[in-house]
């Protein structure tokens, strides 16, 4: 998989080459390029492009002397150590480290909508960005809503990013009111976005932002999965069932944690797996790693006249501020160069 962990983790192998293991490295990615999902609202609000949010992994992996194949995964055969593509012939593999992040759980209410191309679920990126790319023509009073569906932090900062983008059509965000903080509905109603608790109107578009779901090679494997489909790890981050399976970032579980995507955890995981991954080639001992509770989570309201930013801390809300969209804008600039 693509993902920022084992973007990560070449970017580890390159400043550190001797936590590289002795043995053949390649990377798998359906892309050669990611779209760095803390960019992506930025993308959305037109303050930046497209390009300026994408991380080329096949020149990182070239840089760290890593192959790199670009194809997607139909399925891995664990008791085999094989892995099944898409293209191209399958590849065996003696340690494997799943990345793959996630895509977007798509209720069964809204499933035929998806086929039909009414809604769209805002994963994979590039999809859902051209899917938003269209409707640009529409942003007018007389057009009908584009609706937002999602209760999480990423729907409310993907409403915003679309009123900066569209200054006239109509946006409604589906949610549950109750997991919405007080600050969050001030503001989404400030800036004209409507809030509903169903879809009992008239529309015209929907993006769906609805949670994550785990791809399906995994969902239907030996893998030992949690209640939201993601991969159980042990605390050196290995699969409960197969000694050489790593799991890490969206698609992993790594302990008890209450955030609700392991991507935040994703970045101060990999130190612990580059060592792992070192030690377990010369059979040193693992290291273990517990991830934190609660972590701080960033989001940008992109509607304010100068840019600012929510501090999100488990229950606890700041902002916005304009230090906090720098402070954002800081980290986020750091991760892609």
């Amino acid at each position: 998989g693509g993902g920022h962990s084992n973007v990560l983790l070449m970017h580890k192998w390159l400043m550190q080459p001797n936590l590289m293991p002795n043995s053949p490295i390649t990377i798998i990615s359906r892309d050669s390029h990611l779209v760095y999902s803390a960019k992506f609202p930025s993308v959305i609000a037109n303050l930046i492009s497209l390009e300026e949010s994408l991380i080329d992994i096949s020149s990182f992996a070239k840089r760290a002397r890593i192959a790199f194949i670009k194809d997607e995964i139909e399925n891995i055969q664990f008791k085999k150590n094989k892995i099944i593509f898409k293209n191209r012939p399958e590849v065996n593999y003696s340690d494997l480290v799943i990345n793959c992040g996630s895509r977007t759980k798509v209720p069964k209410q809204f499933e035929e909508l998806v086929q039909k191309g009414i809604a769209c679920p805002v994963k994979p990126f590039y999809k859902s960005y051209k899917y938003i790319l269209e409707e640009d023509k529409c942003d007018s009073n007389d057009e009908q809503p584009f609706v937002i569906v999602g209760s999480g932090l990423a729907a409310v900062e993907l409403a915003f990013a679309l009123r900066k983008r569209w200054r006239y059509r109509s946006l409604i965000l589906v949610c549950d009111l109750q997991k919405l903080s007080k600050k969050f509905i001030f503001w989404l109603k400030k800036f004209q976005i409507q809030l509903r608790p169903a879809i009992d109107f008239n529309y015209k578009k929907i993006l769906l932002c609805t949670g994550n779901a785990p791809h399906v090679w995994i969902e239907n494997n030996l893998l030992r999965l949690d209640s939201k489909g993601r991969i159980i790890t042990n605390p050196t981050l290995k699969s409960e069932q197969f000694s050489n399976i790593y799991a890490i970032g969206d698609c992993a579980n790594s302990g008890n944690s209450q955030l609700t995507s392991s991507g935040i955890l994703a970045v101060k995981a990999v130190k612990t797996l580059a060592k792992n991954i070192k030690n377990n080639s010369v059979r040193k001992k693992l290291k273990k790693w517990n991830p934190q509770n609660i972590g701080l989570q960033i989001v940008n309201l992109f509607n304010d006249a100068n840019q600012s930013a929510f501090a999100v801390y488990g229950e606890l809300i700041i902002g916005p501020d304009i230090n906090l969209w720098k402070l954002k804008n800081k980290l986020d600039n750091d991760f892609l160069t």
